[in-house]
């Protein structure tokens, strides 16, 4: 049997996470109930996860036992809350962990464990804070971060390649005008895809581009796919132009992952902007992980736009260029483009929101462009799409060597998760952009290979 104490912020993520551990101890210390006690009032998913954990560990108090001997749960396991130690003064505490401050929480924590360590049991700290595991490595106690969230990479792009012997065979998918089973084409007839995903196809100065969906080889034709009159520079952003300008009906989720300057926010704008004033779309939603706390953004003055308006600043950028492309390139003062997006928002055509606020409503007839997926938590994702309503489509845009939030991880964040666990539905298109792919200035692109530390 194995005794595992959760850390604050397992909990704070995975309010559920209790009941993640079979027919094992769970334990959590009385620094962790009253941290969770502390962030139930906060806004966001933040307060939210902390009372439904609350909530988790009161609905166990009529299960046999006690909360201090252990209370008995469904799932055959223990759960138990462990004390601080009483005979331990701080002086005696302070060499036990080697001179670390005791009032901080995580280094309560680590003491009441240290002192509750049992050879009964295979004691394990579960926690996703970095420091907190070198901190317990260093005292002797295994760590190991919580797994129920956590993916590997595959590798998937959502495209391929395929060179083709007979260039007969891109003429007669053309030749057919819509659609070829790939069991007819002897280069891909053993090969596995996966639905929606991008087929690219070559012979010699011949090329179709594809996607793959129940069998079949659809054909693609790129040169409708200009929204906002903006032209794809390259045949991935061909593949993302098609999935974003998809009907919602069609493909209503489309992840966007690749590194800056792949062009992921501006191509989402300009396919929203476009089918938003067509009317496929009531409204353009914006909003952008926030690597502060939720509660950060509660306590910042002014309304909820000024909060988030710096964090908005990268698609303000993008979409003064798309409109000035949507509007015929004329030459506009930064004075009209301003006044533009300003009539978009109050006409209710641009809508700026926070993910600390999303939780319990429901959009329909939106399109909605979420940046920096990579530092959301795969349970705000969950929050976050389930809040599509009908006719809503939905992008998440982000960077997998670009996460900031402390306590996630490559295989430990909401675009990772979402890109895994949507990988094959018929309701998902998913394109990853190459670093040969990045549009950029000749400056940046200098920059990036001289100035770069490795």
């Amino acid at each position: 049997m194995k005794q595992y104490v959760l850390d604050t912020n397992i909990l704070i993520e995975s309010p559920d996470a209790i009941f993640g551990f079979n027919d094992n101890l769970v334990c959590i210390t009385m620094k962790t109930l009253e941290e969770l006690d502390g962030l139930k009032k906060a806004p966001g998913d933040t307060g939210f996860n902390a009372r439904k954990a609350i909530r988790n560990i009161n609905s166990l108090k009529d299960c046999h036992g006690n909360y201090e001997a252990g209370l008995e749960m469904k799932n055959g396991g223990i759960f138990r809350i462990l004390k601080k130690p009483v005979n331990i003064d701080p002086a005696r505490a302070s060499d036990t962990i080697q001179g670390l401050d005791v009032n901080k929480p995580d280094n309560e924590i680590l003491l009441t464990f240290m002192a509750r360590l049992s050879s009964d049991y295979e004691n394990i700290l579960i926690t996703n804070d970095v420091s907190m595991q070198v901190k317990a490595e260093l005292l002797g106690i295994r760590t190991q971060s919580y797994h129920n969230l956590r993916v590997s990479e595959t590798g998937y792009r959502g495209i391929k390649c395929y060179d083709i012997a007979n260039w007969q065979t891109i003429e007669e998918l053309y030749k057919n005008g819509d659609y070829v089973g790939v069991e007819t084409i002897p280069e891909l007839k053993d090969e596995n895809f996966v639905e929606n995903e991008y087929i690219y196809l070559k012979c010699e100065n011949m090329k179709a581009y594809t996607v793959y969906k129940n069998k079949n080889l659809f054909i693609i034709d790129s040169k409708t796919l200009k929204p906002c009159n903006v032209n794809a520079k390259n045949d991935s952003q061909k593949f993302a132009l098609h999935a974003l300008m998809a009907p919602s009906e069609e493909i209503p989720l489309v992840i966007l992952k690749g590194p800056a300057g792949s062009a992921k926010t501006f191509l989402s704008l300009a396919a929203g902007v476009d089918q938003t004033y067509d009317g496929k779309y009531g409204k353009i939603v914006i909003t952008r992980a926030n690597v502060l706390a939720d509660k950060d953004i509660g306590y910042l003055k002014g309304s909820l736009e000024d909060k988030m308006n710096p964090l908005l600043a990268p698609f303000y950028d993008n979409l003064e260029v798309i409109l000035r492309c949507f509007n015929g390139g004329e030459k506009e003062s930064n004075e009209q483009i301003q006044m533009q997006i300003e009539d978009m928002k109050e006409s209710g055509i641009l809508e700026v929101a926070s993910l600390a606020y999303m939780r319990g409503r429901s959009l329909n007839g939106a399109f909605i462009i979420v940046d920096e997926v990579q530092n959301m938590s795969p349970l705000q994702v969950l929050t976050l799409v389930t809040r599509a309503g009908m006719g809503t489509k939905v992008v998440l845009c982000g960077d997998l060597d670009q996460i900031d939030a402390p306590n996630l991880d490559r295989e430990n964040n909401a675009l990772a998760y979402v890109s895994e666990k949507m990988k094959n539905s018929p309701l998902c298109a998913q394109i990853t952009f190459n670093q040969d792919e990045c549009v950029r200035s000749l400056l940046a692109l200098e920059a990036a290979a001289k100035l770069t530390i490795r």
